[in-house]
């Protein structure tokens, strides 16, 4: 990969761990509103269906938040491969130029 896809590929999975992140949120925004304004209402099987989708809902967004940052640190290694192997020129500056 080159260095702009690499930087491309490691913004999209910054944005990706965001959305997962807000939606993770969103969900569980949902599941209290709901459990507070109408829990004493609903009957017991109502309960248990709903905790089973919000638990569903809840490991779906974990696995998507794991996967996306498991290639997040798969892009940084291989930027650190590079910076080590110099194929990405070093910001700093050479001896002859130190201060």
């Amino acid at each position: 990969m080159t260095e702009y896809e690499l930087a491309d590929s490691i913004a999209s999975m910054i944005t990706v761990l965001l959305t997962w992140i807000g939606l993770s949120f969103t969900f569980l925004t949902a599941y209290l509103v709901t459990a507070y304004t109408v829990g004493r209402f609903l009957t017991g099987s109502q309960t248990w269906i709903i905790n089973t989708f919000f638990c569903i809902i809840q490991l779906m967004t974990i696995n998507g938040t794991y996967t996306s940052g498991s290639r997040y640190l798969e892009f940084v290694k291989e930027i650190q491969k590079l910076i080590q192997n110099e194929y990405i020129p070093s910001l700093r500056l050479p001896s002859s130029q130190v201060l």
